[in-house]
């Protein structure tokens, strides 16, 4: 996860990019949690994607936020998991801390 941070007073900004590299085929565990049934060939591609948060501070206690996750829709797949990762997705957030 590498990501760029802008804060000003209530508000607080972030763009990240979330990335995992390839696992070849000879990298997997026959007897473990990897689903090689769901890999090429070459084993599991590598993949990105883009996102971009915003929060605001409402009160003490309160924040509200709002992001757009994988903003270039891409489909993906975390390793060991039988689940595509979801689409695009946007999300608006109020929180209350106490």
């Amino acid at each position: 996860r590498s990501s760029l941070l802008y804060q000003q007073k209530e508000v607080t900004c972030e763009f990240f990019v979330l990335f995992n590299g390839t696992k070849r085929i000879a990298d997997f565990n026959p007897d473990g949690e990897d689903n090689g049934q769901y890999a090429t060939p070459d084993g599991m591609p590598s993949w990105y994607t883009l996102n971009i948060r915003t929060e605001y501070r409402l009160s003490k206690g309160f924040t509200l936020q709002a992001g757009l996750e994988n903003l270039l829709d891409r489909n993906y797949r975390y390793f060991a998991s039988g689940f595509s990762a979801p689409g695009r997705t946007i999300f608006v957030t109020i929180r209350q801390n106490f």
